[in-house]
């Protein structure tokens, strides 16, 4: 199972809060990923907080995908026995804020 997702922010604890709903978007169709959530948050939340301060006229930008792979248990929770495989990567960086109307 994998995934991917993107997204723009004004603040740092703006794109933290938004990581978490995203990646419970992700959950709501891919439970299994309760598995690699963890993992998964703590290395946007990582990339985000290298980051300086955000410039005047710009945004952050986070774009996270990860996958996992695993044996099946038919008794354990949604099937995810010990997991084969798992990656994750996060990146976090400074974009131009589009114009405001």
């Amino acid at each position: 199972m994998s995934y991917s997702f993107q997204f723009t922010a004004a603040t740092k604890e703006e794109a933290k809060q938004r990581t978490a709903e995203k990646f419970d978007e992700v959950l709501a169709f891919q439970p299994s990923h309760e598995k690699d959530k963890d993992a998964a948050l703590a290395n946007a939340n990582a990339m985000i907080d290298l980051l300086g301060d955000v410039p005047d006229n710009q945004e952050i930008s986070v774009s996270c995908s990860g996958s996992i792979g695993w044996q099946h248990d038919e008794n354990a929770p949604h099937g995810v026995g010990a997991i084969t495989w798992a990656g994750v990567s996060c990146s976090a960086g400074f974009t131009t804020r589009p114009a405001q109307a």
